[in-house]
């Protein structure tokens, strides 16, 4: 399996590179002592991030009455939290923008998914009075990008991954597993591993589709972007040719986070709302 494993992530240096300023923007945003400053000036050394920003800031979405003429302005008009968002969403849209023919996500429709349940992993968390809810943000967006990997290796044996979903009754992960001996959530944490980036999301990402195996200090926060996840799927596009995945969440479930369905409701319609202001 290791002799797999180091081939599969081999493929690395096929994808679409993210951003050296992406990695900084997350380190900051895992740590606890970093301040609006930090990300104004990492920000500003970037002239075409910053002008991108800006034109964003100035949207009808965000609706402020007078023009925002500076990144410093527009983290305090808009806020640091959303400004992180922002600046991520902008960084890693064309890595995640790419069509998977092995999954058959047509293009956009991937990073539609990462950004919808992005959003709702950090309502969630936001409700629940988590500390750093932009942690649940980043995982959100990430939390897939293993597929980007395997549909580079499995376009080979595509027709045996689709056989396991259409006639063995698997989803799209349980068909991985049973090919390879692992799954997406398994390389995309193995990915992040190899970007250096923060062990909150290589193990949040790895666990996403199998909680009972997380360890408890990281099994709230993979529960949180699973449930994510399905939610994502009765308000977005994502699930491709995955006609197995599962996309229900029972109360229940929503309780185990201490939340009630009208929470998950209103949470949803204002994201739904949300999406409909961007373009994919």
């Amino acid at each position: 399996m290791a002799d797999l494993l180091e081939r599969i992530l081999g493929k690395a240096d096929d994808l679409p590179v993210l951003p050296h300023i992406a990695m900084e923007i997350l380190t900051l945003i895992d740590s606890e002592n970093s301040i609006p400053a930090d990300f104004q000036s990492i920000i500003e050394n970037d002239q075409v991030l910053t002008l991108k920003i800006l034109k964003l800031a100035n949207s009808a979405y965000y609706g402020y009455p007078r023009e925002i003429i500076s990144v410093k302005e527009a983290i305090v008009i808009l806020g640091l939290d959303t400004l992180k968002s922002l600046v991520l969403s902008l960084l890693t849209r064309q890595m995640l923008s790419k069509g998977l023919d092995t999954y058959g996500l047509k293009r956009g429709e991937l990073w539609e998914h990462s950004i919808t349940v992005a959003m709702i992993a950090r309502s969630i968390a936001k409700l629940m009075r988590l500390g750093n809810v932009e942690k649940f943000f980043v995982a959100g967006l990430l939390h897939d990008t293993g597929k980007l990997l395997l549909d580079i290796y499995l376009l080979d044996n595509v027709e045996k991954l689709k056989a396991q979903v259409n006639e063995g009754g698997l989803d799209f992960s349980e068909a991985e597993i049973m090919l390879l001996g692992f799954d997406h959530a398994f390389i995309g944490s193995k990915l992040i591993e190899q970007w250096n980036l923060p062990s909150f999301l290589e193990n949040v990402v790895r666990y996403h589709h199998s909680i009972g195996k997380s360890p408890d200090s990281y099994k709230k926060d993979a529960y949180i972007i699973d449930v994510s996840d399905r939610l994502s799927y009765t308000i977005a596009r994502g699930s491709g040719t995955d006609y197995k995945v599962n996309k229900t969440v029972s109360p229940a479930e929503y309780g185990k986070l201490g939340l009630t369905v009208a929470d998950i409701e209103a949470t949803l319609e204002t994201i739904k709302t949300s999406l409909q202001s961007m373009k994919f």
